[in-house]
């Protein structure tokens, strides 16, 4: 790795390790004469790749904190080795906060930060569509069911009686999807991080130090990453659970920064439960071979504690919000 990066970059590095933190890619910490560097190695679409540097370097400008992208010797930002491509960033001291583990400050302060990402991103150019009509079509198709039904077998080869239970549960829920109409063309959709959450926020003491990792920006509809955004990071969701008066206040907190109409408040709750329903992360669970695979399991087990939640309560809040 040391000789890939003297190819790449002029830095006298004194060490490299891995960081073995979120899923998916390769990060490295390079500490150098000059500084801490973050080296990210990953595999994408070029259309998503390439958009990151002109996304950090644009959101810098309207004062979103992001960390600083560092050009190569060719004055590159992404290059490539093979089918992985390569970014490095300047380090941001701080730390990432467990799941389910904020402090009220960051609660107020994400909401916040998530607002005046959409409203800076408006003027940007259109991002390329996440979760879309395609997305919309795999929730209404048989492919959800097929893939928790191979999972479940994996589940009982490996005894995995917790695994067992939640994906019998997921099966006699999936019919739900069918039953749930979204129209796309109501939903507020536009240019957003795509996976915005606490494990992608580095904070300082009491306060948010950057952002990071826009390789996944897109257009979809943000509602869903406020709920999502909130469910990972209050610490009343652990149990997958969602404690409506905080997320309330977590809503009209994002509402000063940029606007919802009445089908987004009205259809958040039950898009977020539809797209849980629809994801497999036990499946990606047992598949994966990176490092930090537990953190599949985890999503897996908090989504299925909200399913059953949402099962019960998706009405009653659906008409919280829209009383906002």
């Amino acid at each position: 790795m040391e000789k890939l990066i003297d190819a790449h970059y002029r830095l006298a590095i004194k060490n490299i390790s891995r960081i073995l933190t979120g899923v998916g890619g390769q990060t490295y910490l390079l500490e150098t004469d000059t500084g801490k560097y973050i080296l990210k190695g990953f595999s994408s679409r070029d259309e998503y790749v390439q958009n990151e540097p002109d996304i950090v370097e644009y959101l810098s400008e309207k004062e979103i904190p992001v960390a600083e992208y560092i050009k190569d010797k060719s004055g590159k930002s992404i290059w490539r080795d093979g089918e992985t491509a390569y970014h490095m960033q300047r380090y941001v001291e701080g730390e990432v906060l467990p799941f389910n583990e904020a402090p009220d400050w960051f609660m107020v302060e994400s909401a916040e930060t998530l607002g005046r990402i959409h409203s800076a991103l408006a003027g940007f150019k259109r991002l390329p569509v996440g979760m879309g009509e395609g997305f919309l079509g795999f929730m209404k198709s048989d492919r959800p069911q097929n893939a928790y039904r191979q999972t479940l077998e994996k589940a009982k080869c490996r005894n995995d009686e917790i695994t067992v239970t939640d994906v019998e549960y997921r099966l006699s829920q999936i019919g739900r999807l069918r039953d749930v109409d979204f129209d796309l063309t109501k939903f507020t959709c536009c240019n957003t991080h795509g996976d915005y959450k606490i494990s992608q926020i580095i904070c300082a003491t009491d306060r948010i130090a950057a952002i990071i990792d826009w390789s996944a920006a897109c257009v979809h509809p943000i509602c869903w990453e406020i709920i999502r955004s909130f469910t990972y990071a209050d610490p009343h969701s652990r149990e997958g659970k969602i404690d409506t008066g905080r997320f309330i206040g977590y809503v009209k907190t994002y509402l000063r920064y940029h606007t919802l109409n009445e089908y987004d408040l009205k259809m958040m709750p039950y898009f977020f439960w539809c797209q849980l329903l629809a994801c497999d992360y036990y499946g990606q669970y047992y598949s994966s071979t990176d490092a930090n695979r537990e953190d599949f399991l985890f999503q897996a087990r908090l989504a299925t504690g909200l399913i059953r939640w949402f099962e019960h309560n998706v009405s009653d809040l659906s008409k919280q919000l829209l009383a906002i």
